[in-house]
């Protein structure tokens, strides 16, 4: 069972994630299977945070990635996921949808 501040935290990161506008199929299906990690997660007694070096890792990745935007956004128009990167990268149970990092 996933305490009142799990939830709360889990809650901020999915929020975060989200995008403004409508989003496609391939979004929500992604965005179920994060939501599914996490609660597998909490169901274990792990953390629902990724460790320093795993979101510092993702950040290597993203920042040589064409796809990431200024406002920290990965590009929707181009392919991206058009989730917010500080808050994704956090998430223990988050992945790239392209394939450059997975969830750990």
């Amino acid at each position: 069972m996933m305490t009142a501040q799990q939830l709360r935290e889990a809650g901020g990161v999915l929020k975060a994630i989200a995008s403004n506008g409508v989003p496609s199929v391939k979004q929500v299906a992604d965005a179920a299977r994060v939501v599914a990690g996490t609660a597998t997660r909490v169901a274990q007694g792990k953390s629902i945070h990724a460790p320093a070096q795993v979101i510092a890792a993702r950040w290597a990745i993203c920042s040589d990635c064409p796809l990431l935007l200024p406002s920290g956004k990965c590009d929707r128009a181009q392919g991206g996921c058009n989730c917010y990167m500080p808050a994704k990268h956090k998430l223990a149970a988050s992945f790239c949808p392209l394939r450059k990092w997975a969830a750990v």
